[in-house]
């Protein structure tokens, strides 16, 4: 049985309407499907949306940045992965759209 999370379950919540809409635990966090595919993970606290080259400019309009993480050279790494904001987050009807967008 999974740990309580309380951000996963807002997460879980604001994404109510998105199809098919499942969840696995990932490397200490969280990541999200619709249809089997990856969209979404909460790393670290935050939450990331899945920035493919459709949708990378219409993402990049939150003025986040990507996932990054340390590579075991000691540089940083990103993934394509944009955070969500707060205003975002809060505003589920942005946010499904901003999920669909990103392959929910």
């Amino acid at each position: 049985m999974p740990k309580p999370d309380p951000f996963r379950d807002f997460v879980l919540e604001q994404l109510g309407e998105v199809p098919w809409l499942s969840w696995r635990p990932m490397f200490g966090g969280t990541s999200f499907y619709s249809h089997g595919r990856i969209f979404a993970i909460i790393a670290r606290g935050d939450l990331y949306l899945r920035e493919i080259d459709k949708n990378a400019t219409i993402l990049s309009e939150m003025n986040t940045p990507l996932f990054e993480y340390p590579r075991k050279d000691g540089t940083i790494g990103t993934m394509r992965y944009r955070r969500v904001s707060a205003d975002v987050l809060e505003d589920r009807e942005r946010l499904t759209e901003y999920a669909r967008i990103a392959g929910a």
